[in-house]
């Protein structure tokens, strides 16, 4: 089934963790495997980035999420081989064991009111 829509997806995540932590964490929860600083599976292949514009005091500000260290920049690896559905549901997965492992993250997509949201 083709996937409907751009499916382009920023994460951006708030952690201390060094960078190959991180990449070990993301790729044991989409059960992926890991190569240079992108982790890849049957559905997305998700980059991670240190984010240039990362500043600890922005951060905390409304929409400071922009301003987080790192960021993921996830894509389908095979638009034609899956549902849309199967791929928006991992990165909800995703979003929130990041979440349960006390890191901050927010999903900058255009389907993100589709993806769960971090109740406090």
């Amino acid at each position: 089934m083709v996937m409907e829509g751009d499916l382009y997806c920023k994460v951006y995540i708030y952690s201390g963790t060094e960078g190959s932590d991180l990449l070990a964490f993301i790729a044991e929860v989409v059960k992926g495997n890991v190569s240079l600083r992108t982790v890849e599976n049957d559905l997305l292949e998700a980059t991670l980035f240190k984010n240039d514009d990362y500043d600890e005091g922005k951060s905390v500000d409304f929409d400071g999420f922009v301003f987080f260290p790192y960021y993921l920049e996830i894509e389908p690896v095979d638009e034609s081989d899956v549902t849309s559905e199967k791929y928006k549901d991992l990165i909800g997965n995703l979003l929130e064991a990041l979440w349960g492992a006390g890191l901050g993250a927010v999903a900058a997509c255009d389907f993100e009111d589709e993806l769960p949201k971090k109740i406090a």
